[in-house]
Formats: C-alpha cells, sequence, structure tokens
C-alpha cells in the first residue's frame, strides 16, 4: 500500500526542507523518504538515540553550508 515505507520522521526533516528551496529535494525524498528509509544515516542516528547534525544528510555526508558575505 503507498505510504506504508514513508520514513516516520518525513513531516519534519530539517534536511529536506533545506534541499525544497535547491529544488533537489524530489530525488533525496524519492531515494529515501519513500523508499529504503533504513538507508538514511540521519535515520539510523536517531533510531540509535544518536544527535542527528542538520548538515547531515541521508547518503552520511555532511552538506556545506556557505558563508553568507
Amino acid at each position: 500500500m503507498p505510504g506504508e515505507r514513508r520514513c516516520p520522521s518525513l513531516g519534519g526533516c530539517p534536511m529536506l526542507r533545506a534541499f525544497e528551496a535547491s529544488g533537489t529535494a524530489g530525488v533525496w525524498k524519492m531515494n529515501y523518504c519513500e523508499a529504503d528509509f533504513s538507508t538514511c544515516q540521519r535515520y539510523q542516528r536517531k533510531q540509535r538515540g544518536e544527535e542527528v547534525p542538520t548538515e547531515l544528510m541521508p547518503n552520511g555526508q555532511l552538506l556545506r553550508v556557505r558563508a553568507k558575505k
């Protein structure tokens, strides 16, 4: 049934909100949030009770934030 494999954090994920502005959210959402979310590094850390850095991407890489001038 559609939606059963959705990440339980989908509605409040700060990383997904960050990508929405750039238009790339759809790709991340499709590959991690609505597919096999158990592979998401953010989800795995949360399940282990670890801190989840805001800049941690689903693939485990850290998002580089550009300094504003």
